[in-house]
């Protein structure tokens, strides 16, 4: 009898003793992906309780126990009728059964659904086969980003790209099952029984691989294992590279008037076969595009075999690496001269094949190549949680982040100093703001210590919608900070034209002379501030409300990146920033960046560096936001 089945008996045996409201139910079963439709009409009789909903509680990770209170009226018969469930159940057998019924005696009933665990398998225990995407991070779908944000552990593949790692958990474990044409880190079979270890164990455990799980990444395999051994698995399709790199590189692979059809084949087969299961002369001899994944190899081979199907030695190819990142290296040429130009060129798997006509429209859609950063580098050092703006300009530049940071912000502990001056906030004529920083670091103690905050349903004209703090003139070192600063609420009121603590200083809006000003910045802040302020007459309180930690880890990761031409680019936006990474790079630091150009934010920035390094930044911005870095840049790269 399947689950459906004594659902089914369960309900219609049950009908006339359970009362429950209709949008408990929904909401408990939709989290199972349960799709029903609940027809309440109103019970008669007198039931004891009064109106009551399904309780639910945890029941193992991943499924839900309903309880079903009864009632029974004081003379013992039936408590109630006309209740009436109609049902629309859509219920995926891998995803959700009944699986516990209770007597009918009691004065409570409950049904458990979940997902079903064989014997030996720890409650909870799920196995996600996700894919990856071709290779840029933000091409994995958004199911695949939720799974690794709840993974205990995390397998992956050589080419799944790394920055995915980072959105897991701080406790997530990672194990690196990588294979190369060098090498395996383990087997196919060693890595199906470490699916099965690890489902069996309870764990929830992303399976990460490159492209789709499901073409050509023998993910058929593992599901075929996790599936005999009874642990539950759920697929994330991904976008595969088949698709993704002719796409990226310009080229349609079906077009109307040219190919209307397109094959996908594998280039490297498993050697145990003895022969190829490829037939390349049946495929050839049709008139659609053909894309080969893994041929790079055994190219020569492939290409004659298809020149023997009928395929004409001047058929146009492009040959893609590394697609959608910064490493794309695209190669066009003809069918004949295809594997002699791949020897020239030294092309290197992983490497996307395509045959066809469709690659003469390439000379009119490559647009990725016309941006000004193509193909480079650049590692960001902010801290991670404000890396964000600058990768998405880097990324829109056409360059690659990466994400190393060197700092994290830290609020101070002893806040007796903030919260005594939050408490006088109106005594001052200005408060000062160095950075964004300081203002996410004043944030979590405004509405306790000052006043009401506002919130979004309430206009700050109603009564008691606008913050106390709003009547405080601010003035914001630059406009990132001045825009965090309004979003809590607090009056800007001056920003100057150039975004350093001098220009404050220079073009404050009004003579500071008796002006009380509270300014609330970091630890190892330049002093040029405070000492301009005071020697123009003002009466100055400064505050520290965060320091600057550098990251003690990854040195050797650090070193093993600029020394292998991972990084084209350095990106320095504070002193901080300058002082970790000479620090993480030791004595011989001059030797490590000597083939990395360097690019600093601000003229503060690049004297430390240079009095540190020993050499001038390479870059080094004016303006002092993440788009004047990034235009810098490119200003750099086009004279370099």
């Amino acid at each position: 009898m399947t689950p459906l089945d004594n659902l089914a008996l369960f309900l219609e045996e049950w009908h006339d003793l359970l009362r429950v409201r209709g949008d408990a139910l929904h909401h408990a079963l939709s989290a199972f992906h349960i799709v029903h439709e609940v027809d309440r009409t109103v019970p008669a009789g007198n039931c004891r309780g009064g109106q009551q909903e399904w309780r639910t509680e945890p029941f193992g990770r991943g499924c839900l126990r309903l309880r079903l209170p009864l009632w029974s009226n004081r003379g013992g018969g039936v408590p109630f009728t006309g209740l009436r469930l109609a049902w629309a159940l859509y219920i995926s057998p891998l995803n959700c059964f009944a699986s516990e019924f209770f007597p009918r005696l009691g004065r409570e009933t409950t049904l458990t659904f979940g997902q079903a665990h064989a014997p030996g398998v720890k409650a909870g225990g799920r196995v996600y086969l996700v894919g990856a995407g071709p290779g840029d991070e933000r091409l994995i779908t958004l199911r695949g980003l939720d799974c690794i944000k709840v993974a205990d552990v995390i397998v992956f593949d050589r080419l799944v790209n790394e920055a995915l790692l980072e959105r897991r958990k701080p406790d997530c474990e990672c194990i690196y099952v990588g294979k190369s044409p060098e090498g395996h880190t383990m087997s196919q079979e060693e890595i199906n029984q470490l699916l099965v270890r690890l489902g069996r164990e309870g764990k929830t455990v992303v399976r990460l691989k490159g492209g789709d799980p499901f073409l050509f990444g023998r993910g058929g395999e593992e599901a075929l294992e996790l599936a005999r051994q009874s642990i539950p698995f759920e697929v994330v399709p991904g976008v595969s590279s088949a698709l993704a790199a002719p796409t990226a590189a310009g080229i349609p692979i079906t077009h109307r008037g040219v190919s209307a059809s397109v094959t996908i084949a594998t280039g490297h087969e498993d050697p145990a076969k003895g022969r190829s299961q490829v037939e390349w002369e049946k495929l050839a001899a049709s008139a659609g595009t053909l894309v080969i994944l893994m041929g790079v190899g055994n190219i020569a081979r492939i290409v004659e075999r298809v020149m023997a199907g009928g395929r004409p030695a001047e058929t146009p190819v492009a040959v893609i690496r590394c697609a959608t990142t910064a490493q794309e290296l695209v190669l066009t040429s003809t069918l004949g001269a295809l594997a002699e130009d791949i020897a020239e060129r030294q092309v290197k798997p992983p490497a996307v094949i395509v045959i066809g006509e469709v690659v003469r429209l390439r000379d009119q859609l490559a647009l990725q190549e016309s941006k000004p950063l193509a193909g480079k580098q650049v590692l960001v050092t902010r801290p991670s949680e404000q890396a964000g703006e600058l990768a998405d300009i880097l990324r829109a530049a056409g360059a690659e982040p990466v994400l190393f940071p060197l700092i994290r912000i830290v609020p101070e502990e002893d806040t007796s100093a903030l919260l005594d001056a939050l408490q006088r906030l109106d005594s001052f004529d200005w408060t000062i703001f160095t950075s964004a920083n300081g203002v996410r670091a004043v944030a979590p103690y405004l509405e306790k210590h000052v006043g009401r905050r506002p919130s979004a349903d309430r206009p700050k004209s109603a009564v008691g919608g606008r913050p106390t703090w709003a009547k405080v003139r601010v003035a914001a070192i630059g406009p990132r900070t001045a825009q965090v600063a309004r979003e809590l609420g607090f009056d800007v009121a001056f920003v100057p034209t150039q975004y350093a603590v001098e220009a404050i200083v220079r073009e404050f809006p009004e003579d500071v002379k008796g002006r009380r000003i509270l300014l609330l910045r970091a630890r190892e802040a330049n002093p040029a501030l405070p000492h301009g302020l005071r020697k123009r007459g003002a009466e100055v309180e400064e505050i520290t409300v965060y320091h600057v930690e550098s990251v003690d880890a990854g040195d050797e990761e650090l070193r093993k990146m600029l020394n292998s031409d991972r990084v084209d680019i350095v990106t320095l936006t504070s002193s901080s920033t300058v002082r970790s990474l000479l620090r993480l790079l030791g004595d011989d630091a001059r030797e490590v960046l000597r083939g990395v150009r360097v690019a600093c934010l601000g003229h503060v920035t690049a004297q430390t560096f240079q009095q540190m390094a020993g050499r001038t930044a390479d870059v080094q911005a004016r303006e002092y936001t993440m788009k004047g870095l990034v235009r810098a840049i490119i200003e750099g790269e086009a004279d370099h």
